[in-house]
């Protein structure tokens, strides 16, 4: 997350907001390099209701291959006729419990299977957004000093104002441009060149001889 000189001009020239989510939003909205859109994942929560579904899904499987041995074992001529046409069945569903149930749950496999077409675009969402990075370290510490100015007084309450707690949640919707292998070699190797500045460099050894 970094200032530019337009953005220090353009600060006193800012509207302000009102404290909360008005001006965290505003405080993620004026990065100018976009750096600072992080956000949780929520892959807990995310994981907890595809498996709920994907266990409705199962259990009403489970229900209709049961429901289609029986008939398959039936002698009755008309539960028989009503597995091959659907006014039949409707019909049938009216006078007989048997048929009742298994028009119920015709019908909740209906709806659930509209809930599936919702979590295969739920699946390729997720995808996504586990291709997405994590914020780089430097980004994530601006961003968390914004968010708590001042320590224990963070810009959201209540349960919101411990979002950032699990950094392994968060994502990055932009990360800064990846640096070059000769530059991550040099700041692994030598990092005293970035981290230090020309005033603070050890100044290098002078020696005299004799002639």
């Amino acid at each position: 997350m970094s200032l530019s000189r337009s953005d220090i001009e353009l600060a006193a020239l800012k509207k302000e907001y009102p404290n909360g989510f008005a001006s965290f939003a505003e405080f993620i909205a004026s990065d100018s390099d976009n750096t600072s859109t992080i956000y949780r994942r929520f892959n807990r929560l995310t994981a907890r209701i595809l498996l709920y579904l994907q266990a409705k899904l199962r259990n009403l499987e489970t229900i209709q291959d049961s429901l289609d041995e029986e008939v398959l074992h039936s002698s009755d001529k008309k539960i028989k006729g009503a597995t091959t046409s659907w006014e039949e069945f409707e019909l049938l569903a009216k006078t007989r419990e048997s048929e009742k149930k298994r028009m119920a749950v015709a019908e909740e496999i209906e709806r659930a299977v509209k809930s599936y077409r919702w979590m295969d675009e739920a699946l390729l969402l997720q995808s996504d957004i586990l291709r997405l990075k994590a914020p780089a370290a430097r980004t994530l510490r601006a961003f968390k000093d914004g968010f708590e100015p001042e320590p224990g007084k963070t810009m959201l309450r209540g349960h919101s104002s411990h979002i950032l707690d699990d950094e392994s949640d968060l994502v990055a919707l932009r990360v800064p441009t990846e640096q070059d292998r000769l530059t991550k070699f040099v700041q692994a190797y030598c990092p005293w060149p970035f981290v230090m500045s020309p005033s603070s460099m050890p100044e290098p050894p002078v020696n005299f001889y004799l002639t």
